[in-house]
């Protein structure tokens, strides 16, 4: 995977003129890859990922931003207090968090689409 700041950077050099082909050959990446981050370049461009991230594999709806948001607080807030902190713990966290921010925007937020997941559809990988 490319980190967001490469792909940034594809962006602009081929907003500056540089082809396809060259940008394939300057980072060792097959030519669809790069057609594929110049396709999604808008929301790229858009993406505004929480302190800490750098690689972002798919553009994610807003609730799925604030979630992750909320939960690098509540982490930081446990490290702070230097209390114990597992991955069950933050998994937990994260559907609470997560369930919570959807019942807020339940009121038909036409920002959001019919295909998002459903709080019991949510899954909080270990990654």
């Amino acid at each position: 995977m490319l980190s967001l700041d490469i792909k940034q950077e594809i962006i602009e050099k081929h907003e500056c003129g540089v082809r396809v082909n060259e940008l394939a050959r300057q980072y060792g990446r097959n030519m669809l890859t790069i057609s594929t981050i110049l396709k999604h370049k808008g929301a790229i461009k858009a993406v505004k990922p929480p302190k800490g991230i750098t690689i972002i594999s798919k553009p994610c709806s807003p609730i799925i931003e604030e979630m992750e948001r909320l939960l690098i607080v509540c982490i930081k807030d446990r490290e702070i207090i230097d209390d114990t902190i597992t991955e069950t713990v933050i998994c937990k966290k994260a559907h609470a968090i997560f369930t919570d921010l959807k019942e807020e925007n339940s009121g038909g937020d036409a920002g959001e689409s019919s295909t998002e997941l459903s709080s019991d559809d949510f899954k909080a990988s270990r990654g």
